[in-house]
């Protein structure tokens, strides 16, 4: 089970991030101590349109850099940053993603470790209408590609560069509301640090502090005719994983707690961490990561195995 923890503004809570920057695999990034100005973050908005496309620029300085993506569209989008790890392709990470949602248990496996092998996912933002979503995430000097995950197994995903260049420098991160972590507990990945309560527009920070597991921190509305429950999502989850397995199962009665899409952070390789703003109507949420697992049975969504803490933002 996560435990739950109410967060203040604290500026101690900056210096995890310093301390994150320099033993991780992002060390050439650190952010300022409490009270520091450092020099403003470069912010990146990516707007999709209606066509599904959007723009990135051609560089970007490195350290700290904010995406901010808002989008007018209904229906699901994702947008994935992430590097190429050395002696790999683009076209490798694309048919790892597209094994990872294939759906065959035998394949989503192959598609998870491969994406460990091949790239670093460095985060990105599943959008919502309802408001722009913010990351910051600290790049290194290098190429980076983005692309758009609705896009895998539909049509030839466009796929967008980004050159990060310059060095290290120490900057400012926001004041905030809660430190969120993908950590492992019993053999399986749990959310840590998740309140009972956030603002609908709070600022958190969240880290994959787990070895060898890719994961994300996405918001996912819940019903409201009925009180949805972390234990009600595991009924609901596992009554799916017995239809994966070929079985009966039962249903729990309410049938799903959803109410909605997910929105917030994307993909996270293991040692990366992103601080997010979400901007989302108040209401019930969960917690929830629906990347795959990279072990088996069946190689379910980490969702599917717990990891979801439902949340109320006011």
């Amino acid at each position: 089970m996560c435990t739950s923890q109410t967060f203040t503004h604290v500026a101690a809570l900056v210096l995890v991030f310093s301390t994150l920057a320099l033993c991780g695999p992002t060390g050439d990034v650190s952010a300022a101590p409490g009270g520091v100005k450092g020099p403003p973050i470069p912010m990146i908005a990516v707007d999709i349109a209606a066509d599904n496309s959007f723009t990135l620029p051609p560089t970007v300085t490195g350290g700290l850099v904010t995406f901010k993506v808002s989008t007018a569209v209904s229906g699901f989008h994702s947008i994935q940053g992430f590097r190429v790890l050395p002696g790999h392709s683009v076209e490798e990470v694309i048919q790892d993603l597209e094994l990872m949602l294939s759906g065959i248990p035998e394949q989503v496996g192959l598609g998870v470790q491969g994406l460990l092998d091949h790239a670093e996912m460095i985060g990105g933002v599943t959008p919502t209408p309802f408001g722009a979503i913010s990351i910051t995430i600290p790049l290194e000097p290098g190429l980076y590609y983005f692309l758009d995950i609705a896009d895998i197994g539909v049509r030839s995903p466009i796929v967008h560069t980004l050159g990060v260049v310059g060095q290290k420098r120490q900057q400012s991160l926001p004041p905030l509301d809660a430190t969120l972590a993908a950590e492992v507990e019993d053999d399986q990945s749990i959310f840590s640090g998740v309140p009972s309560t956030l603002p609908s527009d709070a600022t958190f920070s969240f880290s994959n502090d787990t070895e060898d597991e890719i994961h994300e921190a996405v918001l996912r509305p819940t019903r409201t005719d009925f009180t949805v429950t972390d234990e009600y999502i595991n009924a609901w989850y596992d009554f799916q994983a017995d239809l994966r397995a070929g079985l009966p199962g039962v249903p729990p009665p309410n049938g799903t707690p959803w109410a909605g899409v997910q929105s917030g952070l994307s993909m996270l390789s293991p040692g990366r961490w992103a601080v997010v703003q979400i901007n989302l109507p108040p209401g019930r949420y969960a917690f929830i990561d629906f990347v795959p697992s990279a072990v088996e049975p069946f190689f379910l969504p980490h969702g599917w195995n717990g990891m979801h803490v439902v949340v109320t933002l006011d």
